[in-house]
């Protein structure tokens, strides 16, 4: 059975470390190192380790295999879509298009990050603090202006937790 089997097997399973174990000995092999790097990315995903999975994921896109640049793509928006970093979760699935342009799931996940990053300019254009030029000598309207963009992001946070994107699976 190969590298790639096992590994998968053992994610699927939940074995994190050994699928780990696994995909860092397929990434030795040349011919097989951008996948190894690509499910390496998809177990940090897993374990929440976002940066981690989005610095493997670079690896994975030295190689020219359309397949696998898609998903990589795709899953960088998936990251950055649930890190609140809409402009770039934007890019990462425009990317997958330009790949694959009939993907559903990228589409959907586009537009869901075009409306969210809307959505939130909008949110903080319409804070209503008065700006000077003694802004931050104010402690009382500087104060006022943290609470309104606090309260942006929390609203912000709520409303991500209502709406779950459609992942690659």
């Amino acid at each position: 059975m190969s590298l790639m089997a096992i590994g998968n097997y053992e994610y699927v399973r939940g074995n994190y470390q050994n699928a780990i174990s696994n995909y860092y000995n397929l990434v030795e092999d040349k011919k097989y190192s951008a996948w190894g790097y690509y499910n390496l990315g998809i177990v940090y995903y897993s374990l929440g380790e976002y940066e981690s999975s989005l610095r493997i994921f670079s690896y994975a896109k030295k190689t020219d295999d359309i397949f696998l640049n898609f998903n990589v793509n795709y899953n960088e928006g998936i990251i950055y879509y649930n890190q609140g970093l809409y402009h770039k979760a934007e890019m990462a699935f425009k990317e997958a298009l330009k790949i694959n342009p009939s993907s559903y799931n990228a589409k959907y996940n586009l537009e869901l990050a075009i409306i969210k990053k809307r959505t939130v300019r909008d949110s903080l254009n319409s804070l209503s603090v008065e700006k000077s030029k003694n802004f931050v000598e104010n402690n009382e309207n500087f104060l006022r202006y943290i609470e309104n963009l606090e309260r942006v992001v929390w609203l912000r946070k709520i409303d991500e937790s209502l709406v779950v994107p459609k992942e690659d699976w």
